[in-house]
């Protein structure tokens, strides 16, 4: 019988998804199990606590450079989306409020704009404003990480 680490790639793959949604169920009803008597700030600190100390050796070795991407704006699209999906437009709202605070901060001018129009879509609750904004959003969005990027690297600015 061959191992998950011998099978193609896409069989492993899902292999391991398979494993880990046994794994994070598992871990899920064990909590509930043994919190049922303990304050939700006691439960808090230890789930904390021990999610520090799993990621704490992964940290030490490789750094911060793990939380890196290259698709910040795909990401924010993606929970803007999803906060968008479970109708939770206010929380959307608020996402776009801080981003264009944020940019406004950095002085992301063209960002900030068009994270001013998302806020304004989401407020008025029109689906087709509302993609026109997310797309043009995560577009904005994904430049300005270029260009924060290019300015830590010391590079020229891809928009110069």
């Amino acid at each position: 019988m061959n191992s998950p680490a011998r099978a193609p790639s896409v069989v492993r793959g899902i292999f391991y998804m398979v494993l880990m949604t046994l794994l994070f169920a598992s871990m899920n009803a064990a909590a509930r199990h043994v919190s049922a008597g303990l304050h939700p700030f006691e439960v808090a600190f230890f789930r904390n606590l021990f999610a520090v100390l799993f990621v704490a050796p992964l940290l030490m070795r490789n750094g911060l450079a793990v939380f890196h991407t290259r698709r910040f704006g795909g990401h924010f699209a993606r929970a803007a989306f999803n906060t968008l999906a479970e109708h939770r437009a206010e929380e959307a709202e608020r996402l776009a409020h801080s981003l264009k605070g944020l940019a406004g901060t950095l002085g992301a001018a063209p960002l900030q704009t068009t994270a001013a129009a998302a806020e304004a879509a989401v407020a008025a609750g029109n689906p087709s404003a509302i993609e026109t904004a997310l797309t043009a959003l995560e577009r904005c969005l994904a430049q300005a990480v270029a260009e924060i990027e290019s300015f830590l690297a010391g590079r020229p600015s891809p928009a110069t």
